[in-house]
């Protein structure tokens, strides 16, 4: 299937097989070759760290560019969606301008285009102040300042243009123009002298009034893609206005499928999820954190252990958990396959809000520098952009934003970046505050009866967290049946330096592999079709080879560790290299499906300057980008390397530690 400019997904052409095949390898071409100047291109501007130094301290670099051959995840199998975002683009030229330009596609940048151009109607955004954008220019000239800087650093102060001559080795271009027929990959722009009048009618001529959408690799193809594929909000190791807008998350992302009637299209299933917890240490810990929940938060959780059943009369064993000391039940969770999720929004923006056809316009006015047929001409709507990574940032006069990807550079009334773990490539000043951290996953064949040959099929979703020889932070869902895979994921006590500061999702490490299919069954979860597996007269720690399960997949994905452990919404301060109409929306901290949909809505008010629905849904005080909270997390919070080291750390449970350190 080929889908040509401007083909809503679902739309194909017949084509010659043949045909097909050499236009995609043609496209792969291009695409390795680009990957290749982009990482050319990150190594030349990001001089603040050396990855290959293994004593450079990962607080100290900024992460790089997505890998160009990621590790294959379950959920980015060949499928009819992923057939039909492949490759796919909406236009095959870049807009020279384009009204809000968000720079990802995961969950965060998806639903962030939804509530936009559902508030919008494809059109260009109007401000609190009317306005169809926040400042324009007032000025008749510009200058381009002569200095080199790392893209995303501010240089002056925020009145001023912030120009940058960027430097395109000619040994780049060159490569770039070779590789593609249709002219070079790097087309820079450095800096053009346009007057108002000029930009006001490249403007009209070339703008792509509504939603511009750049992803590095193919569609959903970072952390959503690539997580556990579940959704439950940690409400009793929350603050009470964290837990209850994770809840707020979780029932928005199910009455949203529901409504759409996509329940059985993205495999949504709501059920509870259990914690076990496997030594005493953790589950007085967890109990006490219970014990401090508000009363309007007690009811969503329910505490089991050996000597007390569940409110509904479970013990550990109807919750395939018989060998740990206790566990946490909370009552509200779900799985799903999070790629068709997303895929699903993007098409649906795709077919509701198609990029109007391109028309031919003069270069009249623009003193030659346009092309006849225009690059990428076009009005509102939802224009998305495969295999586009955004190579830098720098601020430009009236609050617009200058936006160099690998195809060249474009002109943004408003930017949103929607990251995640890749933050701070575009935003370098970030890079003690959002920290990459590789997490491993695995699709793992569930053992058979020996009778009946069937798997069992688990009513629950499940963590498990202990400070044993190595602390276990591990998460698990269940595929449908028959096939019933388990996804399995965490271990990263076993990965080198728990994988904290890596950005690259190419490797699987064979350490964590190898743990992860050793340490399910049959403790701590019992997989018999009757639940009536033993319990271990004594609790393994080093795996066993005899229960060792088969993967289908094994694969990585790069989330986004908070500092404080809270995502970072909001407009970025020039501080942190950013300024008016820049937004922000990321690190989760391996904890993105209950947050991130309604996070996106939270940032785009603010982009909007009014609610998108008057539910009186609020973002969380500690979720908020602002100078003061960026002081005080760097003056009272250990860096993440400092808290990797602290006794009885567990990476992706950093409530562990907040319990441990409350128990003195």
């Amino acid at each position: 299937m080929v889908i040509r400019e401007g083909d809503p997904p679902g739309y194909s052409h017949k084509t010659d097989p043949s045909q097909d095949e050499v236009n995609r390898r043609a496209a792969a071409h291009d695409q390795y070759v680009a990957n290749t100047i982009e990482q050319q291109w990150h190594t030349y501007t990001h001089a603040s760290g050396d990855p290959s130094n293994p004593s450079a301290s990962s607080s100290d670099i900024a992460a790089g560019l997505p890998s160009p051959n990621p590790s294959a995840s379950y959920w980015l199998q060949p499928s009819e969606e992923s057939r039909r975002l492949e490759d796919f683009r909406s236009t095959n030229s870049l807009p020279r301008t384009a009204d809000t330009v968000i720079v990802g596609s995961g969950i965060t940048g998806a639903f962030a285009a939804w509530f936009l151009l559902e508030q919008t109607g494809g059109a260009r955004v109007v401000t609190k102040s009317g306005s169809a954008r926040a400042a324009t220019s007032t000025t008749s000239t510009t200058s381009t300042s002569s200095t080199t800087t790392t893209a995303g650093q501010p240089s002056g102060s925020g009145n001023q243009q912030h120009n940058v001559h960027v430097y395109w080795p000619p040994s780049w271009r060159e490569a770039a123009a070779a590789a593609s027929a249709s002219g070079p990959v790097f087309e820079p722009d450095p800096s053009p002298h346009y007057t108002t009048e000029e930009v006001e009618e490249e403007e009209n001529e070339s703008s792509h009034g509504g939603v511009l959408m750049l992803e590095a690799r193919q569609p959903c193809s970072g952390a959503t893609g690539r997580n556990g594929g579940h959704c439950q909000p940690l409400v009793y190791s929350s603050s009470p206005s964290t837990a209850e807008f994770e809840l707020a998350t979780y029932h928005f992302i199910k009455s949203f499928v529901e409504e759409h009637g996509i329940v059985d299209a993205v495999d949504w299933r709501a059920l509870k999820t259990v914690h076990g917890y496997l030594t005493e240490e953790v589950w007085e810990g967890a109990k006490g954190l219970v014990s401090k929940l508000p009363e309007g938060l007690r009811g969503e959780v329910d505490l089991v252990d050996q000597t007390k059943p569940g409110e509904g009369g479970e013990t550990l064993r109807d919750l395939r958990v018989p060998g740990v000391k206790g566990a946490v039940v909370l009552r509200h969770a779900g799985s799903l396959w999070p790629y068709k999720l997303v895929a699903w929004v993007l098409e649906r923006l795709l077919e509701k809000y198609p990029v109007p056809p391109r028309r031919e316009v003069t270069v009249e006015g623009l003193a030659g520098r346009l092309a006849a047929k225009g690059r990428g001409r076009g009005g509102g709507g939802f224009n998305l952009q495969s295999n586009t990574p955004v190579l830098g940032l720098r601020k430009l006069r009236g609050g617009k934003w200058g936006v160099i990807t690998s195809r060249g550079e474009l002109r943004a009334n408003r930017v949103l970046l929607a990251m995640n773990g890749y933050t701070s490539n575009l935003l370098p000043a970030m890079k003690d505050l959002i920290v990459p951290v590789r997490s491993q996953v695995a699709s793992l064949r569930p053992p058979k009866d020996a009778v009946t040959k069937q798997v069992a099929q688990l009513d629950y979703s499940y963590a498990f967290v202990s400070e044993e020889k190595f602390p276990r932070d591990e998460y698990l869902i269940q595929r449908p049946l028959p096939g019933g895979e388990l996804i399995y994921g965490g271990a990263r006590s076993h990965a080198e330096k728990k994988a904290v500061g890596v950005w690259q999702d190419d490797d699987v490490e064979r350490g964590v592999a190898t743990y992860l299919r050793q340490n399910l069954a049959p403790y701590p979860l019992d997989l018999s079709l009757d639940k009536t597996g033993a319990v271990p007269m004594t609790t393994p720690t080093d795996g066993n080879e005899t229960t060792e399960l088969k993967a289908t997949h094994q694969w990585t994905g790069i989330m986004g560790f908070s500092r404080d452990a809270s995502p970072w919404v909001g407009q970025v301060p020039e501080c942190l290299g950013g300024g008016e109409n820049l937004f922000v929306c990321a690190a989760y901290t391996g904890h993105g499906m209950p947050q991130a949909a309604l996070a996106a809505r939270m940032v785009v008010e603010e982009i909007m300057g009014k609610p998108v629905k008057d539910d009186g849904l609020k973002l969380p005080q500690e979720m908020k980008l602002t100078e003061e909270r960026v002081r005080l997390v760097r003056e009272n919070t250990k860096t993440l390397q400092e808290q990797q080291q602290a006794p009885g750390w567990s990476a992706t449970m950093p409530e562990l530690l907040a319990a441990t350190e409350r128990r003195g």
